[in-house]
């Protein structure tokens, strides 16, 4: 895929499913295979019921793991935080291993606390939606926040998805007076919930795909969104999101694709079959470019 498509990961599920179901064929075969697959109508059309019945993981802390310093340490109910709106599944987390460098720096950078912004980008098909996606399933099961949320901002529009975050941030959300709201007014809503006493610093926030700051249709989340009060993580191809608020308010990630080394070592957790064939995969990689 080109990135912005988002059949990266489909595309390597079915290479990966054709490799395995037929160990003889050539890798130009199965790459023709894959293709017809992935461009089938049945392909097409479980990808969008996936997407539509895909249900928000749910990431609680234990009471006792979370501390108020206004209260002198003593433990806070935990919140029931929405992680993210993709399924996480032992395999999303095993693959993030690919990326542990840049994974290393997005940790460090929500365990510390300044500065809340942070900025991956790069070229179409660097990756950045799927580390993005890795580090909010990641952080999501071990808590690093106690809300965790991911939201695909590539046309601009969320109101269904900002609809699901006030429901989690607001006990009792009157989801049909939420439904009823103007675009603006349900961002204005939402944005107070996450600004907050009650969740302020609390959680982290994925700004998925965001086109160029100066486009008309994204404009209001640069001048509007609470980037204060949480950790907000955006990709985008565009490295000008970096200069929104002043450089120092950011930390930035960029990716270039992956090396040799970090593609060898996907496809031998995807296939751990070919643990030890150092060679094959070496060679597998190398055709695929």
């Amino acid at each position: 895929g080109d990135g912005g498509s988002g059949q990266g990961g489909p595309w390597m599920n079915i290479f990966t499913e054709e490799l395995l179901q037929n160990p003889g064929r050539d890798v130009v075969h199965v790459t023709i295979t894959t293709r017809g697959r992935l461009l089938s109508a049945q392909f097409q059309l479980a990808q969008d019921e996936l997407a539509l019945t895909a249900s928000l993981v749910i990431n609680q802390l234990p009471a006792a793991n979370v501390a108020d310093a206004s209260l002198g340490g003593a433990p806070r109910p935990a919140k029931t935080a929405a992680a993210c709106t993709f399924r996480v599944n032992k395999e999303v987390l095993a693959s993030s291993q690919v990326r542990e460098e840049e994974m290393g720096k997005l940790r460090r950078w929500v365990e510390n606390e300044a500065p809340g912004r942070m900025l991956v980008c790069g070229v179409g098909g660097a990756g950045k939606t799927t580390l993005a996606r890795m580090f909010a399933a990641r952080a999501a099961a071990e808590g690093l926040q106690e809300a965790v949320f991911f939201l695909s901002m590539s046309d601009g529009n969320c109101s269904e998805e900002y609809v699901e975050l006030a429901k989690k941030l607001e006990v009792g959300a009157n989801v049909q007076a939420l439904q009823k709201m103007s675009e603006e007014k349900l961002r204005a809503h939402v944005h107070g919930l996450l600004s907050s006493d009650e969740w302020e610093g609390r959680w982290l926030l994925v700004l998925d795909d965001l086109p160029d700051p100066g486009d008309e249709g994204i404009s209001w989340v640069a001048r509007d969104f609470p980037f204060g009060s949480g950790k907000t993580l955006v990709t985008s191809r565009s490295p000008d999101w970096a200069k929104e608020g002043g450089e120092l308010t950011w930390r930035q990630v960029t990716l270039q694709g992956m090396t040799e080394a970090e593609a060898c070592g996907w496809v031998r957790r995807r296939v751990p079959a070919w643990e030890g064939d150092e060679a094959g995969v070496l060679e597998l990689v190398r055709k695929l470019g």
